[in-house]
């Protein structure tokens, strides 16, 4: 991917930019996405890039998970859950509070700088940037104050039997 924007049109476009961008992670990494949409975030290659930055970031790598309803995902078997349970150290996953669930868009922000945006999370088209700061802190700011309210969910909890 260059450094400019580029508009996405497609699912392949949305696939592509999104591994892209965490392929280029080194860092932090933070997700919105209503249902963790298994069409993007149960991708092999996404799912392989973001292992790669867990643990290859070493104790600084961070990757916050927001969603709004992960019950779908967990019935499905969704494999960034898994990655997550394997990964506690790196990987978090939260719920929104009840009160922040009217957000129509989904983003992924990666090291504070690069930027996936779709204004609604049902839709392919959107936006990806590998050097917008204003656009990354902008979100990452959104995503924080979402963050402070959510809560673990029990939906993610292994069950050991």
């Amino acid at each position: 991917m260059n450094t400019a924007s580029s508009t996405l049109d497609s699912l392949d476009a949305v696939q592509q930019a999104t591994v892209e961008l965490t392929m280029s992670a080194r860092r932090e990494l933070h997700l919105y996405s209503p249902d963790l949409e298994p069409r993007l975030y149960d991708y092999p290659p996404f799912l392989s890039a973001l292992r790669a930055l867990a643990v290859s970031g070493g104790r600084a790598a961070r990757i916050h998970i927001l969603v709004r309803d992960s019950a779908p995902a967990v019935s499905r078997g969704h494999r960034l859950i898994e990655l997550a349970r394997q990964l506690t150290s790196f990987i978090e996953i939260r719920r929104l509070a009840e009160d922040s669930r009217e957000r129509l868009d989904a983003f992924l922000v990666v090291d504070r700088r690069a930027v996936v945006h779709r204004l609604h999370w049902t839709s392919y088209q959107g936006t990806a940037s590998p050097d917008d700061p204003v656009l990354a802190r902008a979100l990452v700011k959104e995503f924080d104050a979402l963050w402070e309210t959510a809560s673990s969910d029990p939906e993610l909890r292994r069950l050991h039997l």
